[in-house]
């Protein structure tokens, strides 16, 4: 049903470290712009903070996210940009984009 609707899930990684889904989208361009917004709001709970943006075989698109987040967060101390192991793109298949905010200290 899921393919049919085409909703795609945007997973998180909690405190703990499991994922979980926290939100769905319908299509993968309003996940990716889900998934932005949710980077953004996490960014914007920080005083300093660093991006990742990580990619399966989706290096245009990543380049992409990465230059909407330069200009959304542009008090971000550094962008990081990197393609995601092999283990992980086999769960995922390609096309995979995933976003970090890592909280730094002033």
């Amino acid at each position: 049903m899921g393919s049919v609707l085409k909703l795609r899930p945007v997973i998180s990684c909690n405190a703990e470290g499991v994922y979980e889904t926290v939100a769905k989208a319908r299509g993968n361009a309003q996940a990716l712009e889900k998934t932005i917004a949710m980077a953004v709001n996490a960014a914007g709970q920080q005083e300093s903070f660093a991006i990742g943006v990580t990619h399966g075989s989706a290096e245009t698109k990543a380049t992409a996210v990465m230059e909407e987040l330069k200009r959304k967060l542009p008090d971000c101390r550094q962008f990081i940009s990197t393609d995601v192991s092999p283990a992980l793109s086999v769960h995922t298949g390609p096309g995979l984009i995933g976003i970090s905010v890592q909280a730094l200290q002033k």
